[in-house]
């Protein structure tokens, strides 16, 4: 982040005091109001641009978290059922589906690095759950539908899981964000290169800089440097080895 907000700030003064010294702007208050007023409104744009896409990628990677969250309390349901209606060694068969599913969704799908990446060995697991429930359909039918909704809701999520892997910012605001990023240094351009403008136009570049990195990181939740965490299901890995311990120890 500080080597962002660094790079942001530099690109901001070298462009602005750049264009100053090539360009030679004679200061009238003609120039001095037509730039204060395109500087504004080209300000005010860029800002709805890049509120627009914060917002947008925050709430999406808040929804992502929020499933994710969902699908890890689902499995810890599945199990806590599957232990208390099947028998011995059905639970136990069903124990080690949802180990394999677990295990699956972290080392497979957790870190892919890319959207065609989806684990077989998950598709197996969850497949394999649903047979486990056909002999609990003669013994408790209810008990059966509601293993199989919490099956579908894991299902439901888990695609919404590797959904997220194929969004992304679309390449036009990059474009839109790098030419309004100029864009708007170009009224700068007036000032004369003193330590005190240098200053605010650097805050300026290394706020925009910041902004933008954060919309790129939020955008990639698996793959940048600031992914969404993985602990939800690293607590349910602990309580189905806990479990398969109990069964173990039997």
């Amino acid at each position: 982040m500080p080597l962002v907000a660094l790079a942001g700030a530099a690109i901001a003064l070298v462009f602005t005091f750049g264009l100053n010294a090539i360009w030679r702007p004679a200061v009238t208050d003609e120039l001095k109001e037509l730039a204060l007023s395109s500087g504004r409104a080209l300000g005010a744009v860029y800002a709805l641009i890049l509120a627009l896409a914060f917002n947008t990628v925050m709430s999406e990677h808040s929804e992502l978290e929020e499933a994710i969250d969902e699908e890890a309390i689902l499995v810890a349901q599945i199990l806590e059922d599957s232990l208390e209606e099947m028998d011995e060694a059905a639970g136990r068969e069903a124990v080690n589906d949802l180990v394999v599913y677990v295990d699956a969704v972290l080392n497979e799908e957790w870190k892919a690095q890319s959207a065609a990446t989806v684990s077989r060995t998950a598709d197996a697991a969850l497949e394999s759950l649903r047979t486990r429930l056909q002999p609990l359909e003669a013994e408790n039918p209810g008990m059966a539908v509601e293993l199989d909704q919490l099956l579908d809701e894991v299902e439901r999520r888990r695609l919404q899981r590797l959904l997220d892997l194929e969004q992304s910012v679309p390449p036009l605001f990059w474009v839109l964000s790098v030419l309004l990023f100029f864009a708007t240094l170009i009224p700068f351009s007036r000032y004369s290169p003193t330590r005190a403008n240098g200053v605010l136009i650097g805050t300026y570049g290394a706020t925009v800089g910041i902004v933008l990195y954060s919309i790129l990181m939020l955008s990639e939740p698996f793959q940048s440097s600031m992914p969404v965490s993985d602990e939800p299901f690293r607590l349910v890995q602990g309580y189905l080895e806990q479990a398969t311990s109990r069964f173990d120890r039997h």
